[in-house]
C-alpha cells in the first residue's frame, strides 16, 4: 500500500472548495484512494461528504494512501 502524509495547505482547512477539488483529483486517479487524519479511520477520498467530514483544519496532518 502506497501512503503518503501531507499538511493540509488551505488555512481554512478543508472545507467545501478544496475538497471539491481534492475529491475530483481522486476520482481522475482511477484507483481506489483513501484519506484520514494521522491515526484515524480511512474514508474514500472520492466522497465529499467523507472528505468533509474529516474536519480537517489548516495545518493539520493527514494521510492519503491506496493499494
Amino acid at each position: 500500500m502506497a501512503e503518503r502524509r501531507v499538511n493540509v495547505g488551505w488555512t481554512e482547512g478543508l472545507h467545501a472548495r478544496p475538497a471539491s477539488i481534492f475529491v475530483r483529483a481522486a476520482t481522475a486517479a482511477g484507483i481506489p484512494v483513501t484519506i484520514c487524519k494521522a491515526g484515524g479511520t480511512p474514508v474514500n477520498a472520492a466522497s465529499m461528504l467523507g472528505g468533509l467530514g474529516l474536519g480537517a483544519q489548516g495545518g493539520e496532518e493527514i494521510v492519503l494512501a491506496s493499494d
